[in-house]
């Protein structure tokens, strides 16, 4: 299976992969929960599953505070920092070889035999995550709600 999007917006950060469709559509992916449930691309360079950070571009700042969503009254969500939920970096690798999104760039998503792999305007990016599982479905969570992206044809 293979997707391709676009970022419209990115003023804040955005993530985009896959969720598996047991998964609450809506609920916040930065969670102990979503690990080994949601699979997904950070605009600031980084890959993720639930809270955990599996290789990211660049080093974290020397104590960061792990980002949380939560609903407005609208039903969209709005990022909060908080210190209740743990920041996971297990064996998050640095790597200078996935790059930052912004405005305009496309993200193309290919799964095959559980790994998802991913490319940035047409550019295979080296690092990819294993272990997929279970049916998935494309899904996007962003901190900002001026932000936005389009789903492109294949």
């Amino acid at each position: 299976a293979e997707w391709k999007v676009q970022i419209k917006s990115c003023k804040s950060t955005v993530y985009i992969g896959l969720e598996q469709v047991t998964w609450q559509q809506g609920l916040d992916w930065w969670s102990e929960a979503a690990i080994d449930c949601v699979w997904y691309y950070s605009s600031d360079g980084s890959l993720r599953t639930g809270n955990s950070i599996l290789a990211r571009f660049r080093p974290l700042p020397p104590h960061p505070l792990p980002q949380s969503t939560e609903k407005t009254d609208t039903g969209n969500r709005k990022a909060s920092m908080s210190s209740s939920i743990p920041l996971r970096l297990p064996n998050a690798r640095i790597t200078p070889n996935i790059p930052p999104l912004s405005r305009t760039d496309c993200l193309t998503l290919k799964l095959s035999n559980r790994t998802l792999s991913f490319a940035v305007n047409d550019t295979l990016v080296e690092e990819n995550i294993q272990g997929v599982h279970g049916s998935v479905r494309l899904c996007v969570q962003f901190e900002d709600d001026g932000d936005a992206l389009c789903i492109l044809p294949r």
